[in-house]
């Protein structure tokens, strides 16, 4: 299944790892480049 989570903060970070971790695709969408850079880093 492909999914977007929207806001990459302490939820939806957390939600969009283990979506992934359970083999779905996702896509992690913030406002804030710093965030996204970091998760992205990770």
């Amino acid at each position: 299944m492909r999914m977007t989570v929207i806001g990459c903060g302490y939820l939806g970070a957390v939600h969009a790892a283990c979506m992934a971790e359970l083999g779905h695709e996702v896509i992690g969408i913030d406002v804030d480049p710093e965030k996204v850079a970091a998760l992205q880093a990770a």
